[in-house]
């Protein structure tokens, strides 16, 4: 695994990290009102399974979504 972060934590910029043997797999964002199910080891071996088709979109997992929140974009500047 590779991971690109930020110099300093007042810089804005995400951290990325890339799976050097993965795949990309989309995944919808949580709407406002929807929470992801809390990280396990059931839910990693669900979410494997789940993305084998290149997509998590519209798979749930106990009744949640398997949905991405969503991060606050960086704060405008003066």
């Amino acid at each position: 695994m590779t991971c690109k972060a930020p110099g300093t934590r007042l810089d804005a910029r995400l951290e990325v990290c890339e799976c050097l043997t993965g795949r990309r797999t989309d995944a919808p964002v949580c709407a406002a009102d929807e929470t992801p199910p809390a990280e396990t080891q059931a839910l990693n071996a669900f979410r494997r399974k789940a993305g084998q088709d290149g997509s998590l979109v519209g798979d749930r997992f106990r009744d949640r979504p398997l949905c991405v929140i969503p991060t606050a974009p960086p704060a405008r500047r003066p």
